[in-house]
């Protein structure tokens, strides 16, 4: 089961040091390509929130390069794992 959250509210509320750093470009291409050819990407999966700065920030467990293709090509929304801790972040960040 999975449901649809804003890919630019996610992006705004992800913690940095998994947002900006080790992103391996070959891998977003390929997730980039995807979205080009309309094909649907696997869901992502929030891990936890996590205190940054005494910010709250979502931590993903699997999908960091799916949300940055998701994210370069201007996609609405994303597909996440329907878990308890991703209903959480919808509603917290409104997402």
């Amino acid at each position: 089961m999975t449901i649809a959250l804003s890919v630019q509210g996610l992006w705004d509320n992800w913690q940095r040091s998994q947002r900006d750093n080790n992103i391996h470009e070959p891998a977003v291409q390929h997730y980039v390509n995807m979205l080009i050819l309309n094909q649907p990407l696997p869901a992502i999966a929030i891990e936890k929130l996590v205190d940054e700065g005494g910010m709250i920030r979502i931590r993903t467990a699997d999908g960091r390069h799916r949300l940055t293709a998701a994210h370069r090509q201007n996609q609405a929304t994303i597909d996440v794992l329907d878990t308890e801790i991703a209903r959480s972040a919808r509603e917290i960040f409104n997402l």
